[in-house]
């Protein structure tokens, strides 16, 4: 029988996710966008799909072990391969931001691997992904605790030196970008998703219908005041100028050296375990999203959704779904190498090399929470007891936050959304090539 989670250790799974790579690489371009504003785009980020976590929650609860497949059927089984297939080939891009964000900080503290391809160092470290995860390497909670202790390094580092540094002068009228905010509002929805991993997860929770929500609202609140304080207090540090640094990690650099000198060994010292903890975040959230996620091609194959369906259902003797695990590396690199092609092609700067992955998986949490509304929406009918407001009130949400992904694409640019869109076509065309190959068999049968 495979092992189950407990209730702490699906709340770290669910932090490890949304507290990655997010909070870290989104301080520059919501500053860039919104200037001061930045820090507000979390809490109206938290606030719009505060519904959607309580729709989630509802859910869980009521179909306990739900996936997004089986919450997306209770509409049309179409409407499940759709959320299920969506969110399985787009939260990979979440997962390849943040092994990128590992090797890319590696670099920098080893010159020995600077010599090196970042896309085939990527590639190594989604190999020993793909191995550590074929053994089932993810239920460990002194594992979930390891990560939770290294990530929050940088993110105390950066409070500390916001309340010696911080001034409010920062914050002045030209600083405020409220024409900027909506375009801001994807980063935010990739800092938080993650919330929904329960639903990947939920029948390998203990008690999945008390446990699943309770994991979801518990994780949500830890990350939504991490953020936000983290944003707001790297910008009253730093003012505008963050918009202009180049990277995530020069924050930190500036902050401590003005705290403790330029090149001084505390400095030197601290702004290396901030790096450290920066790469420790990045690589957890990733190796959790991989994990997480592989269960939903699984799903898909269970009900019939993908050709040759009994080879996505195979496990190994640690009950982990060994070939579903192997395409979502073998995504995750495609998605790392066309990042890097589009650096080489001059359509992205370096700096904005992983925007397109933030984009895609923006976007394909969204539409996964859309199709779940429908299956609420659906449910506040047939129950008189559901709560008709909240239902309501999430798909209100849904199409706030595709207005916002408008607004991005047209900052940010619509490749990002054009590569999601032909993978949801693919996906469809596989769909129909399951259920034609199933019909003939039927057929042959007959």
């Amino acid at each position: 029988m495979a092992r189950l989670l407990s209730l702490p250790t699906a709340i770290l799974v669910n932090v490890n996710i949304m507290l990655g790579t997010g909070i870290f690489i989104n301080s520059i371009p919501l500053t860039h966008a919104a200037g001061a504003l930045g820090a507000l785009a979390y809490p109206l980020v938290g606030l719009l799909i505060f519904p959607l976590i309580a729709a989630f929650s509802y859910l869980l609860a009521y179909y306990p072990g739900g996936t997004f497949y089986e919450l997306g059927a209770t509409v049309n089984p179409f409407w499940g391969f759709l959320s299920c297939w969506g969110y399985f080939i787009g939260k990979l891009g979440s997962a390849g931001v943040g092994v990128h964000v590992f090797v890319k900080l590696m670099q920098q503290f080893s010159p020995a691997l600077q010599g090196y391809s970042p896309l085939l160092l990527d590639a190594i470290i989604i190999g020993i992904f793909t191995l550590l995860i074929t053994f089932n390497l993810k239920t460990g909670r002194p594992v979930q605790y390891a990560f939770i202790i290294l990530k929050s390094i940088p993110i105390t580092i950066a409070l500390y030196a916001a309340l010696r540094l911080f001034d409010i002068h920062s914050f002045t009228p030209e600083s405020v970008v409220w024409e900027g905010l909506p375009a801001c509002l994807p980063l935010g929805v990739f800092a938080f998703a993650g919330f929904e991993a329960s639903c990947s997860l939920s029948k390998n929770i203990k008690n999945s219908q008390r446990n699943g929500p309770l994991a979801i609202m518990i994780s949500y609140g830890i990350v939504l005041v991490a953020v936000t304080l983290f944003q707001f207090g790297l910008f009253g540090i730093l003012g505008m100028k963050l918009a202009t640094l180049t990277s995530f990690q020069e924050p930190f650099s500036y902050a401590l050296a003005q705290l403790f000198g330029a090149g001084t060994s505390l400095a030197t010292l601290l702004t290396n375990l901030a790096y450290i903890g920066i790469a420790s975040s990045a690589l957890g959230a990733s190796y959790g999203i991989l994990y997480s996620n592989v269960w939903n091609l699984q799903v898909l194959a269970d009900n019939g959704h993908v050709p040759y369906g009994w080879f996505f259902q195979k496990q190994n003797a640690y009950y982990a779904p060994y070939t579903c695990i192997l395409v979502g590396a073998l995504v995750m690199i495609g998605y790392l190498a066309m990042s890097h092609l589009l650096v080489w092609g001059a359509i992205f700067s370096a700096q904005q090399q992983l925007i397109p992955l933030q984009q895609i998986a923006a976007i394909s949490s969204t539409l996964a929470y859309t199709i779940s509304v429908f299956a609420f929406l659906k449910l506040s009918f047939v129950l008189k007891k559901a709560p008709r407001l909240l239902a309501a009130l999430s798909a209100v949400s849904c199409v706030i936050l595709y207005a916002a992904t408008i607004a991005n694409a047209q900052k940010f640019g619509y490749f990002a959304y054009a590569v999601y869109g032909g993978a949801l076509l693919f996906g469809i065309l596989v769909l129909f090539n399951a259920k034609a190959k199933a019909s003939c068999s039927d057929c042959i049968a007959r």
